[in-house]
């Protein structure tokens, strides 16, 4: 009745729910306004399927007219529910996508992950609202629910799908596995041209992964000399740095991030900050640890407000050695902590040792040995 009063008939909410309290419907308690006794169950009043669905459908045009009007994203949420309980599944999935993109950039990635469910549960699991649940659960370190997702598929998966499997298996240090997914992958002529980058870009991070320097930097020299995307051709370059640096080569290294910074830095803050974090490291094993902490505080902020808590985590890790040179252990600590936290959290095995290594080391050179035994 109230949203029939309030968005049907136009009538504003203040008068609509006075009126109704006056006429009976509604009573006020220390719980705020309910349905009087005398009208709950009431038959008159209980509305049909086809009219609750209606009804939903009336409050999901009215708030997408808001949203439209206010530009606010935090609108998406509701709007699928009520599109939903309306009957409406294609665009239920497609504001539950907009709201769970929304949701991560606020830091809701587990209510993102619940509401995409609770869609998948109505509608049907398909293949966007996998591909969407898997980059969430890659986020919170569910590495293997999404792997399992994918896997539900039962040979249905689409080539995005399978390009975000061949991730998962690198980021569980399946790197085998990983290398010979991307393989077939690369021979496929589904691809489309944005995928087609992605198994390129992953292909040579693996290799280095699995230590393969000569054939790393050999399959980056052969992607640049083809036509990539900024995004891919910053990938393939970052790649040459992290080969550049593990081979103590620091002049070459810091002059690849250094022209990264330049060249892609300015209209992209994700490619930003991680010139930033690869610049400042460079400083760091050269011995330029003061010059290291600007470069890392300013990563840490970028990559904070793209809800990148995995690479903040690692820059926060960095950012503590460089205080750590300077004797600066009280600035120090409280970053290893919150490090340790979100490794543990995303369930990055291999990251969490190190961050709790760092973080016990540093509790030795303070003397503080029964923190170092607790960890």
């Amino acid at each position: 009745i109230l949203i029939d009063a309030i968005v049907g008939r136009k009538l504003q909410p203040r008068f609509s729910i006075q009126s109704l309290a006056r006429r009976g419907f509604l009573t006020d308690s220390a719980d705020g306004l309910t349905v009087a006794d005398a009208w709950v169950g009431a038959s008159a009043l209980e509305p049909t399927a086809d009219r609750r669905a209606a009804l939903h459908a009336q409050v999901a045009t009215h708030l997408t007219a808001r949203l439209l009007t206010l530009d606010d994203a935090g609108l998406y949420e509701p709007i699928t529910r009520h599109l939903l309980a309306a009957g409406d599944s294609a665009g239920a999935v497609e504001h539950a996508l907009q709201a769970a993109t929304h949701l991560r950039r606020e830091h809701a990635t587990g209510r993102a992950v619940a509401l995409l469910e609770t869609v998948a549960e109505h509608c049907g699991m398909s293949a966007p609202l996998v591909s969407m649940l898997v980059r969430l659960d890659s986020e919170l370190g569910e590495f293997d629910r999404a792997l399992n997702r994918i896997e539900a598929l039962d040979g249905e998966a689409d080539c995005t799908l399978l390009v975000q499997r061949a991730e998962l298996q690198a980021n569980s240090g399946q790197l085998d596995a990983t290398h010979s997914a991307l393989s077939k992958l690369a021979l496929s002529t589904e691809l489309t041209p944005e995928l087609a980058e992605r198994v390129t870009t992953n292909q040579v991070s693996v290799l280095f992964q699995q230590g393969l320097l000569d054939e790393a930097q050999s399959a980056c020299e052969t992607a640049l000399a083809g036509p990539l995307s900024a995004q891919a051709e910053f990938a393939v370059r970052n790649t040459l740095q992290k080969i550049a640096f593990r081979r103590g080569d620091w002049p070459l290294a810091e002059s690849i991030a250094t022209d990264l910074m330049t060249r892609f830095g300015r209209d992209d803050e994700r490619m930003r900050a991680t010139a930033l974090h690869n610049l400042a490291l460079v400083h760091i094993q050269t011995g330029r640890h003061g010059q290291a902490v600007a470069p890392l505080q300013e990563a840490v902020a970028v990559l904070e407000s793209l809800a990148d808590h995995f690479l903040v985590a690692v820059a926060l890790h960095n950012l503590a050695i460089a205080y750590e040179y300077h004797q600066r252990y009280a600035l120090a600590i409280p970053l290893l902590q919150r490090s340790v936290e979100v490794m543990e959290h995303l369930g990055r095995r291999f990251n969490l040792v190190g961050a709790v290594i760092t973080l016990g080391d540093t509790y030795l050179t303070l003397g503080e040995h029964w923190r170092a035994r607790k960890l």
